[in-house]
Protein backbone atom coordinates (compact mmCIF):
# COMPACT_ATOMS: atom_id res chain seq x y z
CA UNK A 1 0.00 0.00 0.00
CA UNK A 2 1.46 3.01 -0.76
CA UNK A 3 0.70 6.39 0.98
CA UNK A 4 1.01 10.17 0.13
CA UNK A 5 3.92 12.64 2.19
CA UNK A 6 1.17 14.26 3.32
CA UNK A 7 -1.19 11.93 4.86
CA UNK A 8 0.80 12.13 8.32
CA UNK A 9 -0.21 16.27 8.02
CA UNK A 10 -3.53 16.22 6.77
CA UNK A 11 -4.94 17.21 10.37
CA UNK A 12 -2.60 20.45 10.30
CA UNK A 13 -3.04 21.51 6.48
CA UNK A 14 -5.56 23.48 7.54
CA UNK A 15 -5.35 25.13 10.78
CA UNK A 16 -3.95 28.71 10.57
CA UNK A 17 -3.70 28.47 6.87
CA UNK A 18 -5.27 32.17 6.65
CA UNK A 19 -4.05 34.51 9.06
CA UNK A 20 -7.32 36.02 11.53
CA UNK A 21 -6.96 38.94 10.16
CA UNK A 22 -6.69 38.25 6.46
CA UNK A 23 -9.88 36.20 7.08
CA UNK A 24 -11.90 39.20 8.21
CA UNK A 25 -10.33 41.25 5.21
CA UNK A 26 -11.44 38.83 3.05
CA UNK A 27 -15.10 38.90 4.52
CA UNK A 28 -15.49 42.71 4.67
CA UNK A 29 -14.54 42.29 0.99
CA UNK A 30 -16.90 39.55 -0.10
CA UNK A 31 -19.90 41.21 1.54
CA UNK A 32 -19.12 44.65 -0.39
CA UNK A 33 -18.76 42.57 -3.49
CA UNK A 34 -22.76 41.11 -2.87
CA UNK A 35 -23.75 44.31 -1.84
CA UNK A 36 -22.37 45.67 -5.48
CA UNK A 37 -23.46 42.74 -7.65
CA UNK A 38 -20.15 41.62 -8.70
CA UNK A 39 -18.18 38.69 -8.63
CA UNK A 40 -14.22 37.82 -8.56
CA UNK A 41 -12.07 36.18 -10.52
CA UNK A 42 -8.33 35.67 -9.36
CA UNK A 43 -4.79 35.55 -11.28
CA UNK A 44 -2.06 34.63 -9.46
CA UNK A 45 1.69 33.66 -9.64
CA UNK A 46 4.23 34.15 -6.59
CA UNK A 47 1.20 34.25 -4.10
CA UNK A 48 0.29 30.63 -5.30
CA UNK A 49 -3.01 31.12 -4.99
CA UNK A 50 -3.38 32.38 -1.51
CA UNK A 51 -5.44 35.55 -2.44
CA UNK A 52 -8.35 32.51 -3.77
CA UNK A 53 -7.49 30.38 -1.18
CA UNK A 54 -8.41 33.24 1.75
CA UNK A 55 -11.28 34.44 -0.04
CA UNK A 56 -12.54 30.75 -0.47
CA UNK A 57 -11.97 29.81 3.18
CA UNK A 58 -15.52 32.26 4.13
CA UNK A 59 -18.36 30.21 4.35
CA UNK A 60 -20.60 31.71 1.04
CA UNK A 61 -17.77 32.72 -0.94
CA UNK A 62 -19.10 30.75 -3.91
CA UNK A 63 -21.77 33.47 -4.37
CA UNK A 64 -18.52 35.89 -5.16
CA UNK A 65 -15.69 33.98 -6.03
CA UNK A 66 -16.21 33.12 -9.67
CA UNK A 67 -12.57 31.09 -10.40
CA UNK A 68 -8.96 31.48 -9.82
CA UNK A 69 -5.86 31.02 -11.96
CA UNK A 70 -2.76 30.52 -10.72
CA UNK A 71 0.31 29.93 -12.96
CA UNK A 72 4.44 29.93 -12.68
CA UNK A 73 5.73 30.09 -16.00
CA UNK A 74 6.62 33.18 -18.11
CA UNK A 75 5.00 31.94 -21.40
CA UNK A 76 1.44 31.05 -19.24
CA UNK A 77 1.45 34.28 -17.18
CA UNK A 78 1.53 36.43 -20.54
CA UNK A 79 -1.20 34.62 -21.86
CA UNK A 80 -3.28 35.31 -19.36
Amino acid sequence: MSSSPFTAHIWFWRVDMIDKDVFERAKALLQKCIEAEVTVATVESCTGGLVAASLTEVAGSSAVVDRGFVTYTNANISCL
